[in-house]
């Protein structure tokens, strides 16, 4: 008969267990130690124990890295935790460029010949820019020649 260890956390009766890797005497069920990994700032993985509340870092801390080493469940947790975290910032740098580029776009200077007028042409002004064909693109369609052949015919 294999003994059953109750988790500090769920308090639940279990076989697989790991016990702290300091020097408290901590046992945390596997799925409640699953859900205890995470990754720091500098995106290592770490644990923090929950009744001695010292962390221990994967590569950094011995019995943690074998521990983790050897178990399957727990080595899945690890890779989508830094899929995650790579998905975050993809995403982040993603939205980073998008800003980027609007706000070009938005200081970007136009390059074309033609001056937008920032004030409604006088009707002179209009005629100067019919016959030097420096009409703004938005009224062309207005003032092209065929459509004013088209109103008349159409009176």
């Amino acid at each position: 008969m294999t003994k059953l260890f109750e988790c500090n956390i769920c308090y639940e009766n279990k076989r697989s267990v790991v016990k702290c890797f300091h020097k408290c005497s901590a046992i945390i069920c596997r799925c409640c130690f699953k859900k205890l990994i995470q990754l720091n700032q500098v995106n290592e993985v770490s644990y923090c124990c929950p009744v001695c509340r010292e962390e221990s870092i994967r590569h950094k801390n011995k019995k943690f890295t074998l521990y983790c080493n050897k178990a399957q469940d727990i080595l899945k947790r690890i890779v989508s935790l830094l899929e995650n975290e790579i998905k975050l910032e993809k995403e982040h740098n993603l939205g980073t460029a998008w800003a980027t580029f609007q706000s070009q776009i938005m200081d970007h200077d136009t390059d074309d010949d033609v001056d937008i007028i920032q004030s409604n042409p006088t009707t002179n002004e209009l005629f100067r820019m019919i016959d030097e064909d420096q009409m703004p693109l938005h009224l062309q369609d207005l003032f092209s020649p065929s459509r004013l052949l088209s109103r008349s015919n159409s009176l």
